[in-house]
């Protein structure tokens, strides 16, 4: 854990009267996890660490540049209270499926109203959130689970070896396909294979080394977080 982040915990508690083991309880930890804590031997998953701003109402280092409002909905701001609002911001951005082709601008019925929690360890404005809706990654997601993607930065290349968002788009932009694959350094060559069981699902994309002009693959990002589906 970051020495800011553990400098906050221990201050924070050193200035709340309340007993160490009421925000034990408030955490779901036990006791002794809060002692692992304020050594920095343990560290604060997200959802402890928004769990950790709620109960003490200040907003701790991390979270402190997210405190913004973005494209994606509103990350982290104050109630009128002045108790630090930590409600999920991001969208849904687009539902991964291959071979769904779809308009831009075609609603995604209730997907899009809802809010997922962005990964704390990135800016909130480089995220997006993305509904898987086929079994292209089944190894990894399946339909309903929802992956987080940080934006690659403007001078990255696509790494080899990870899981990304992958675009085509057709007809000069008015169709879109979205789907998440892994990543595979081909020599000049990008290779995308899907991770699936379904042998009609498990066929690659091979992107650079001429093709076809009329499609266009983008990468809105890498896959950093998975939100598994509940029913």
């Amino acid at each position: 854990m970051s020495k800011d982040l553990r400098t906050w915990i221990v201050e924070c508690l050193a200035a709340d009267p309340r007993p160490q083991k009421d925000f034990a309880r408030a955490l779901g930890l036990d006791p002794a996890a809060i002692t692992n804590l304020k050594k920095g031997t343990r560290q604060l998953s997200g959802n402890e660490l928004i769990e950790a701003a709620r109960y003490f109402k200040v907003v701790p280092p991390m979270l402190e540049q997210s405190m913004r409002r973005t494209q994606t909905g509103t990350v982290l701001g104050f109630a009128e209270d002045g108790v630090p609002d930590l409600t999920p911001g991001l969208r849904i951005a687009g539902e991964l499926a291959t071979d769904r082709w779809r308009r831009r601008d075609e609603p995604l019925l209730q997907a899009r109203t809802r809010l997922i929690q962005h990964d704390l360890r990135f800016p909130a404005h480089r995220q997006t959130a993305w509904i898987v809706g086929d079994y292209t990654i089944e190894k990894q997601a399946i339909p309903g689970d929802v992956l987080i993607c940080v934006s690659f930065d403007n001078d990255e290349a696509v790494p080899d070896g990870v899981l990304v968002i992958v675009e085509r788009v057709r007809a000069e932009g008015a169709l879109v396909e979205w789907t998440a694959r892994r990543t595979r350094i081909l020599g000049d060559r990008l290779g995308l294979v899907p991770e699936s069981y379904n042998p009609r699902l498990n066929v690659p994309l091979i992107v650079g080394g001429g093709g076809d002009d009329a499609e266009v693959t983008r990468f809105p990002g890498k896959v950093v977080m998975m939100h598994r589906y509940t029913a």
